[in-house]
């Protein structure tokens, strides 16, 4: 059993992203959106970015220009089965997995 921090230092890690295929479509300001499985996963923290939480919505922007690549990471909290989410939306278009 791990505790909460252990659970959040692994939920950080496993979301933090990188998504090249999206590079040319970003010039300036952009916001990357998710939204968690469950009511129990909870938002504590982020960088390199603005990060928000409303409801089990995620999002998080910036003005970084993205033609370098931008890593963003945060830290979360959760009860219960920690169920991660499905889909990530990168000024409204979905993300593709890997």
């Amino acid at each position: 059993m791990h505790g909460p921090d252990d659970r959040r230092q692994r939920l950080g890690e496993r979301l933090r992203r990188r998504n090249p295929r999206h590079r040319h479509r970003c010039g300036g300001d952009w916001t990357l959106t998710f939204s968690w499985p469950t009511a129990r996963q909870r938002l504590t923290g982020g960088w390199n970015g603005t990060w928000a939480q409303n409801g089990t919505t995620v999002t998080v922007s910036s003005s970084a220009p993205p033609a370098a690549g931008v890593d963003v990471g945060f830290t979360a909290d959760y009860s219960g089965p920690n169920i991660l989410p499905s889909a990530f939306t990168l000024n409204g278009v979905l993300c593709a997995a890997g």
